[in-house]
């Protein structure tokens, strides 16, 4: 008989907790839900910039591999990803001279790797490369093992290996200008 009373309170005191306590008897009580939700994306207020490479050539001509007047070869970005482990994709063009074709000896191409670098939530980073030919290859596809990190910066680009094949042509003259693209997707 005790262990029904027992149960009978312990059963009251629960319905009564669920009531909203401003509630009185003969109320009607009603609740209203609120949801939202937040879309995977990934987006940047600026992704664009100008890695600046000025004189190209050595003294003899060819491809000064080394590029010891240039500075600013790595631009960086701060990505915002609302998924968990984005994907980095990266690609390029050669660097081209606009003049067309070369003679014997003589290129106006330049081949470079192209690389960005994620920094994670975990304080990792995870390069992405991709090195230019005279027959393209697909795109680098990188699945982040982390978020990105929520700092000031979290994608850093760079340019770096630049030669040309073979490494004895000489550089034609003119303006060189290639591109590298990045995408960095969402996991859905």
């Amino acid at each position: 008989m005790n262990k029904l009373l027992l149960l009978s309170a312990v059963a009251a005191l629960a319905a009564g907790a669920s009531a909203p306590a401003f509630a009185a008897a003969g109320d009607a009580v009603g609740s209203v839900g609120v949801t939202g939700s937040v879309a995977a994306k990934c987006t940047s207020a600026s992704f664009s910039d100008t890695i600046v490479l000025n004189e190209l050539a050595a003294t003899n001509g060819t491809l000064d591999t080394s590029l010891p007047n240039n500075t600013g070869l790595t631009k960086s970005f701060k990505i915002s990803c609302t998924s968990a482990r984005p994907t980095v994709l990266v690609s390029a063009t050669r660097l081209q001279n606009g003049t067309a074709g070369s003679s014997t000896g003589y290129t106006d191409v330049v081949d470079y790797t192209a690389t960005a670098v994620a920094t994670l939530a975990d304080t990792s980073t995870s390069p992405t490369a991709y090195t230019t030919a005279a027959v393209l290859p697909g795109a680098t596809s990188n699945h982040l093992t982390d978020r990105l990190a929520n700092t000031a910066t979290n994608l850093a680009v760079t340019l770096s290996a630049a030669h040309t094949t073979p490494a004895t042509n000489i550089l034609t003259a003119g303006s060189y200008s290639g591109t590298i693209s990045i995408t960095v997707q969402p996991t859905s």
